[in-house]
């Protein structure tokens, strides 16, 4: 049944043959289809058209004729209309007529008539809506209908029923089909390169139209298909929006232990994320959509945070130590996101669970900033003439930081370091400079220097020593290009403002080595620096441990840690030492130390107790990051980035409760104060260990470690050590003659470090001989 409203009129396109008939009440004529029983010879009037008693009264019919411009059987051809003058009222009572199966064949007028009347008939929207809802029960209640069958079905919605109606039955299903729609992200038929704030406000049809051309009928016969009734099409691609908190995104894309890319490729679907927006949008088959939809929301779920615990003290500025680049690296670098508030201090960070020590990495190199930003800057010496000149000879790190990765440097030297010739080995301006310009680097080191005017210590014996330590002094600048070769004194070099760094990265170091008498023993003693974390940068000291760790290697239990030296450093201050007819310089760096002895352990539980606290941490930190790796040696591990130590009240660097603030101040731990210090970087605690080699009778001290990554990949440390002796009153009835002699032995400490160096630049020119003699 075809419900269309149509007018009481047909067509039939007659020949003209037939087009001169007279126009008059047709009666049924005799056929081989009569109910009669009478010979078939003789005419009897046929029975009325209407089963009732009594016959309906004649119609008269209009007709006129209308010529066409095509031919019927070879003659032109026309349109007889015949039309009824009945009221309307009359034609919708009209009962249809029963036709016997006799005469489903013959053709009349009254037929025609009654299929008018049927047509004609008006239907309410109840009956449409069940005649609608059939077409859908039809084709079995099917979620997902095959594309001939799709089309099929939507042709037959289309063609059945008029635009009216199709309107009317998407208008009372419209606010059902909204509330049938489940969960908030629902996979929708289509593509879209476009995002809505409200996706429900825009149907799946809208996203389909376009792309297919569909209007009309056929238009409201989709949307009967896809938002009425939620069908779709079999292996149909379409999109899933995800909404999500962008520093969740930010996990996720980071982490190693998730790939979007990788839940793409097993679900043969695609995924685009828009970290700005928080959305992570799917694109593929409904199934394969939903599902990649479970494990994002199962891989969020898993995800933690925590407090940086990142203080920072003016006048230092957050902002350009914080930066979005560096933010950035760190994010990635360690698998998490970082939230940062309005003045761009790290408060939290995210990571998955499985990335926790991850994210305790993260914590301590967002320390470093402010460990390098709290230290003073260092200045640098010569012994060359203030007015002669030297060269800007390019340099190439091969293992920078990552402050350093991305400029280019330059090292201060004259021409005769770049050669191998024997002009190479001669030092003119370093064999005439002044004897005793030891003296001025000494002050220097010592300036602004608190120990050394004794305003620190409370009574407690502090140390000094100074270390000269190999490596290479290099500038860089951003209007210098990379392979520039500039000519400039000590004089303009001071004056100028570009960066300087000092590396300890120098070539060909192990020959060396190799010229020094061996160590004494292979398994020397390991070094350890602790520094506090931010939180605790000016209160508490950095420590310097000195350790032996006792035990087989390879066992589970047994193992334990004798501290042979501990050292709480009060000051720092360092000077570079430009040797440019030298292809190495050197560094000098002053520290002021108190001893933490076995007289003192002896007399104060307190510091027992501090030792005790590094020693087990020692123990628990080393056996367990052995067993987190698949190596055997309990040396071959990397240390967790934290401990936890209780100092003594004595050992803090600002005593006062007022000074530490009830944030950090424990009360309940009387004299002590649970301090967090961070491990160095160290990737194998083999590093830790110091190999000692004689150098003319003075102790040089080298060793190897790998680090980074905010620091060097991989660092070399050959350094000569020696200790500065303090003036005692009572010990030192003349003071000046003291301090000449301390003077005195600081100066012969300052020739054996630079003949040091002098012996690498020697080692190093045999090195490249050797290899040109080969070569050659």
């Amino acid at each position: 049944m075809r419900p269309h409203r149509r007018c009481a009129q047909r067509l039939w396109v007659r020949p003209t043959a037939f087009a001169n008939l007279p126009i008059h009440p047709i009666r049924h004529q005799s056929s081989p289809f009569s109910t009669s029983t009478s010979d078939d010879r003789s005419p009897r009037p046929s029975r009325p058209r209407s089963k009732k008693p009594e016959p309906e009264p004649a119609q008269r019919f209009e007709a006129r004729q209308v010529q066409l411009t095509v031919d019927s059987l070879g003659e032109p051809g026309s349109v007889t209309v015949i039309s009824s003058n009945r009221p309307k009222s009359l034609l919708r009572s009209r009962k249809p007529r029963r036709v016997h199966s006799r005469e489903q064949n013959a053709t009349t007028v009254d037929s025609i008539l009654d299929d008018l009347d049927q047509e004609t008939a008006v239907l309410d929207e109840e009956d449409i809506r069940k005649t609608i809802e059939n077409l859908g029960r039809f084709s079995g209640q099917a979620a997902k209908l095959p594309s001939h069958d799709w089309e099929t079905l939507r042709s037959d919605i289309a063609t059945s029923f008029t635009y009216n109606q199709l309107s009317d039955y998407i208008a009372a299903r419209k606010q059902s089909a909204l509330e049938e729609v489940k969960g908030e992200n629902p996979w929708r038929p289509g593509t879209s390169s476009f995002w809505h704030a409200s996706p429900t406000a825009h149907s799946n049809t809208e996203r389909l139209a376009a792309a297919q051309g569909l209007t009309g009928k056929l238009l409201l016969a989709e949307h009967i298909l896809r938002d009425c009734w939620h069908f779709s099409v079999v292996s149909e691609v379409g999109q899933l929006d995800l909404r999500l908190p962008p520093l969740s995104i930010t996990v996720l894309l980071n982490s190693t232990h998730f790939s979007f890319d990788e839940v793409a490729e097993l679900h043969s679907s695609s995924i685009d994320v828009t970290s700005s927006l928080g959305l992570v949008r799917v694109t593929g088959e409904q199934e394969a959509c939903e599902s990649i939809r479970d494990v994002i929301q199962d891989a969020v779920a898993r995800i933690r945070e925590q407090k940086t615990g990142i203080s920072v003290q003016a006048p230092v500025n957050p902002a350009q130590l914080f930066t979005r680049s560096f933010i950035d690296w760190v994010s990635q670098t360690y698998s998490v996101a970082i939230e940062q508030d309005s003045s761009s201090i790290p408060t939290k960070i995210l990571c998955l669970s499985e990335s926790i020590q991850d994210a305790e990495n993260a914590r301590r190199t967002l320390n470093y900033p402010l460990s390098e930003a709290s230290q003073t800057s260092v200045p640098f010496s010569t012994y060359m003439p203030a007015s002669q000149p030297a060269n800007l000879y390019s340099q190439i790190l091969q293992h920078p930081s990552w402050l350093d990765r991305s400029k280019a440097w330059f090292r201060w030297a004259i021409s005769s370091t770049q050669t191998t010739s024997t002009e190479a080995e001669r030092a003119p301006f370093f064999d005439g400079h002044q004897t005793r310009l030891s003296n001025e680097l000494l002050k220097l080191l010592r300036k602004d220097s608190v120990v050394a005017k004794g305003e620190a210590s409370n009574g407690a014996t502090i140390h000094e020593s100074v270390t000269a330590t190999v490596g290479r002094c290099l500038f860089s600048s951003k209007q210098m290009p990379e392979d520039a070769e500039a000519t400039l004194s000590a004089s303009d070099l001071g004056r100028s403002s570009m960066t300087r760094v000092f590396t300890t990265e120098v070539p060909n170091l192990t020959s060396f080595l190799e010229s020094l008498p061996e160590p004494k023993s292979k398994s020397g003693t390991g070094r350890l620096r602790l520094k506090p974390s931010s939180e605790y940068v000016g209160v508490a000291p950095e420590l310097e441990v000195e350790y032996l760790l006792y035990g087989s290697e390879g066992e589970d239990s047994g193992h334990s840690v004798e501290i042979t030296g501990l050292k709480s450093i009060l000051e720092t201050s360092s000077v570079d030492y430009l040797l440019p007819e030298n292809t190495v310089d050197l560094r000098f760096t002053r520290t002021a130390h108190r001893d933490i002895t076995k007289e003192i352990l002896s007399e104060s539980p307190h510091y027992r107790q501090l030792v005790r606290d590094i020693e087990q941490a020692l123990v628990r930190d080393i056996a367990s990051a052995s067993a987190s790796t698949s190596s055997d040696s309990l040396l071959s591990a990397t240390l967790p980035p934290f401990c936890k130590v209780s100092l003594p009240r004595g050992l803090l660097l600002s005593p006062d409760e007022e000074v530490l603030g009830d944030s950090i101040w424990n009360v309940l731990l009387e004299n002590n104060l649970e301090v967090e210090y961070m491990y160095p970087p160290l990737q194998d605690v083999r590093g830790s260990i110091l190999q000692y080699y004689d150098l003319e009778g003075r102790k040089l001290s080298y060793r190897f470690y790998e680090s980074g990554p905010f620091y060097s990949r991989l660092a070399t440390e050959v350094a000569l050590a020696v200790d500065i002796p303090q003036v005692d009153a009572n010990l030192h009835a003349d003071v000046e003659e003291f301090h000449r002699s301390v003077e005195h032995k600081y100066h012969e400490f300052y020739n054996a470090a630079c003949d040091m160096a002098f012996k690498v630049k020697s080692a190093n020119r045999e090195v490249k001989v050797e290899a040109e003699v080969e070569d050659s």
